[in-house]
C-alpha cells in the first residue's frame, strides 16, 4: 500500500505555522493531545498521483482530535460551519484560493510555503 499522507517536511512547516495549536479552536497541541493534519480537499480513494496538490501546505489545517474526535472529527463529519470557515472543501473549491477563518476570527490564505498571508472573508473579498 502507497503512502499518501504528507511528508514529514510539510508536517513540520504546517506545524510551525500554527504555533502548535489547533487552526480550528486554538487548543494547543502537546504530545499527550492528539492532533491530526486534515486535508482540506479529501485525499479521497484511489490515491494522489492525479492531483499532486493535495499534500501542500496549502490543502492542511492543523486540528485537534482524530478523524473521528475533536475538531478533526467535526470536518471530517462535514460541519457546515467548517466548510464556511475553510477547513473542509467541497468538490471545486481550490485549496490555494480558499482563505481560512482561525480560531481568533481571523482570515488567511494557507501558503505551501507554510505561512499565512492575511485576507479578507471570502464575502468581503474584491472580485478580480
Amino acid at each position: 500500500m502507497t503512502d499518501t499522507g504528507i511528508d514529514d517536511e510539510t508536517r513540520a512547516l504546517v506545524l510551525a505555522r500554527a504555533g502548535y495549536r489547533c487552526e480550528a479552536c486554538g487548543i494547543g497541541i502537546h504530545t499527550w493531545l492528539r492532533y491530526s493534519a486534515q486535508h482540506r480537499t479529501p485525499r479521497g480513494m484511489g490515491g494522489t498521483t492525479d492531483r499532486p496538490w493535495i499534500n501542500l501546505a496549502s490543502n492542511i489545517a492543523v486540528m485537534c482530535g482524530s478523524a473521528t474526535t475533536g475538531c478533526h472529527g467535526a470536518a471530517e463529519r462535514r460541519v457546515p460551519g467548517l466548510n464556511t470557515r475553510g477547513f473542509w472543501l467541497k468538490s471545486g473549491q481550490p485549496p490555494a484560493d480558499t482563505p481560512v477563518q482561525l480560531f481568533d476570527r481571523t482570515w488567511v490564505e494557507l501558503t505551501d510555503t507554510g505561512l499565512y498571508l492575511p485576507t479578507q472573508p471570502p464575502t468581503e473579498r474584491p472580485a478580480t
